[in-house]
């Protein structure tokens, strides 16, 4: 696969089931989790320390859901990252090699509440927050951790929060949780594997969802060859389909009507739905039926 610079600000997904992420390019627009239909905590853009915004140049590795980016400035490379979703914890990981000061600025709405040390800090959404245009009933929780050569520290302003990294390798997680307990559980369990590991875990599994995925493409008119004559470009297309679909659906089975739309719609699942049973992902599609099952019964 190939670095694609993103000048239509394309939006990718990362996620578990219980944490999902989307992205445009290294930016972070919307955290949700768990559960999926919660409030979104997180909206954070990297710049320059001279206020400059990076270009992305950005491409998901093949046979994998970890995506890589580029930071471009004045068409040269002024840094690296790379991030994923863990496979069995919600959380968020990226892996971040600067070559000039950079900061990781965190909108804060006026009800996120804020509470941070030195290396880490909390976000707290109040039952009142919304999911898309109805209220939640029930608080939010993030944890967000840096560490590293070039970790430098927090700088609070009154409506945003500026992670500080200088040139070197970083890192920083984002931990996800229903209550506080959950979300001080399950930030000690991400932490009781390296990074190293972590990533190690997600190349394992999504090898088995390439694995899975159909070795054939044939229709009923004959139209669409078979898969071993076709392009490197349908192979990839299908693999990011794949791993854009799995990463939308919850751990119930429920798939996300998208990234402004934090909520599983009839409509939107009936296609998926389809399009995982065209993919070979038969598991995921009957996990999706028989969470659309079991609100029927509901």
């Amino acid at each position: 696969m190939t670095y694609k610079t993103n000048t239509d600000r394309a939006v990718h997904a990362l996620g578990n089931g219980r944490l999902l992420v989307y992205g445009v390019g290294a930016d972070i627009i919307n955290v949700y989790g768990p559960p999926y239909s919660s409030t979104s905590l997180l909206n954070g853009q990297w710049t320059f320390a001279d206020g400059s915004s990076p270009i992305y140049s950005s491409q998901r590795e093949k046979g994998t859901s970890v995506w890589r980016h580029s930071f471009l400035k004045n068409g040269g490379c002024a840094g690296t990252s790379e991030e994923f979703v863990a496979t069995d914890v919600p959380a968020y990981l990226t892996k971040v090699d600067f070559q000039l000061d950079t900061n990781f600025n965190i909108k804060l709405p006026k009800e996120i509440i804020l509470m941070d040390n030195q290396d880490s800090l909390m976000l707290v959404a109040p039952d009142t927050a919304r999911i898309f245009i109805y209220p939640s009933g029930e608080k939010a929780y993030l944890t967000i951790t840096c560490w590293g050569e070039g970790w430098k520290g927090i700088e609070e302003q009154p409506d945003s929060i500026s992670l500080k990294f200088a040139r070197g390798t970083s890192y920083m997680a984002i931990v996800g949780g229903s209550s506080y307990p959950d979300v001080v559980v399950n930030t000690g369990q991400a932490f009781q594997l390296s990074y190293a590991q972590h990533i190690q875990k997600v190349y394992d599994v999504d090898d088995g969802v390439v694995k899975r995925l159909v070795k054939t493409g044939s229709s009923k008119n004959g139209t669409l060859p078979r898969r071993e004559n076709d392009s490197v470009q349908i192979h990839e297309l299908c693999e990011n389909i794949a791993f854009m679909i799995k990463a939308q659906q919850s751990e119930d089975g429920g798939i996300m009507a998208g990234h402004q739309y934090p909520l599983a719609y009839i409509r939107d699942q009936y296609g998926t739905c389809r399009g995982l049973v065209a993919l070979g992902l038969f598991e995921e599609a009957r996990r999706n039926l028989e969470f659309r099952f079991n609100k029927w019964k509901f």
